[in-house]
């Protein structure tokens, strides 16, 4: 599979490429909302060894937003992504996520 053509142009025999993953966070193109397009997402790569999609969970509020920024920075992370759940694809470059710091 894809592994071995990765294997196969660089020529590196190593297993460190078949640790290598690819983070989906959307999906393009799709005039649905964010929560349909995560489900099909889920769906498209289930099986894939690869490809992964990207943590995503429900933000409760501010209080919980603050808790996941102080976790998220307290292992060196730098902010975190929001999303309303019911907002179709939006291209360019922040794709209608907005960062919280």
């Amino acid at each position: 599979p894809h592994h071995q053509a990765i294997l196969a142009h660089t020529g590196n025999k190593s297993c460190e490429w078949l640790q290598l993953k690819f983070k989906v966070y959307d999906l393009v193109r799709h005039d649905i909302p964010f929560k349909m397009r995560l489900q099909k997402l889920k769906e498209l790569f289930k099986t894939s060894e690869f490809i992964e999609l990207c943590d995503y969970r429900e933000c409760k509020g501010k209080k919980d937003l603050v808790e996941e920024l102080q976790r998220v920075k307290s292992v060196g992370g730098k902010g975190v992504y929001l999303k309303h759940l019911h907002m179709p694809f939006k291209g360019g470059k922040a794709g209608g996520f907005y960062e919280f710091k």
